[in-house]
């Protein structure tokens, strides 16, 4: 027994053995480091890109730390389980694609008209937004908590829209059905092929945007 203690101690002792137990610790630093700055914002992000790239049931743990370049652990410290992931992005989703673009086009000074001018622009499909808009809707087909959440967002968007057009002069019924148009137009848009003639070109927008204000 005192044998094997004594080989073991030298073991320790020898400088491959230090060498090796110096850079695990310097490597366990840097991982420390890395997790204490990587924020629940952070794996939220991730969490909306993989979702974007590849669907709801992409958004795992372990994918997202790759990313991130952490363990699997230091997910636990800022979230309970997938879920309450899934609830974060939910509610990421309604600020970045909703709540920001309202305030900022409230933030135009100008008649409602321009205001919803601006609107268009700052909705108008980019390849991103596209990918992220299609697969959260796909989300809310097979997910109760997703599809209350774009319901939501559905009903802010609209109810939005149609007050910017009553604004314009609109009766609130009229409000109600050019804010549909517009709104249904947008989302057919993200299955509109860019080679075809049901392409939206920012002209096009504008003009639709003419024609609804009328």
């Amino acid at each position: 027994m005192l044998n094997y203690v004594s080989e073991a101690l030298a073991l320790v002792n020898t400088a491959p053995y230090v060498l090796v137990m110096a850079l695990a610790t310097r490597r366990g630093r840097r991982e420390s480091g890395r997790s204490s700055r990587i924020g629940p914002k952070d794996w939220v992000r991730a969490g909306l890109s993989l979702l974007a790239q590849g669907g709801i049931d992409t958004v795992r743990v372990e994918p997202l730390a790759a990313r991130l370049g952490v363990t699997k652990g230091s997910f636990y410290w800022h979230f309970k389980d997938r879920a309450d992931l899934h609830t974060a992005m939910l509610e990421a989703w309604r600020q970045l694609g909703t709540i920001d673009i309202i305030d900022r086009v409230e933030a135009v000074r100008g008649s409602s008209a321009e205001q919803l001018r601006r609107l268009i622009e700052l909705t108008s499909p980019n390849k991103k937004a596209v990918r992220l808009e299609t697969a959260a809707r796909a989300w809310a087909t097979v997910d109760g908590k997703a599809a209350r959440v774009l319901a939501e967002i559905d009903h802010k968007r609209l109810d939005y829209v149609a007050q910017l057009i009553v604004k314009n002069g609109s009766t609130p019924h009229e409000a109600k059905t050019k804010a549909k148009l517009l709104y249904l137009a947008l989302i057919g848009s993200f299955f509109a092929n860019s080679s075809s003639e049901l392409e939206l070109t920012p002209a096009v927008w504008r003009d639709f945007a003419d024609t609804i204000l009328l």
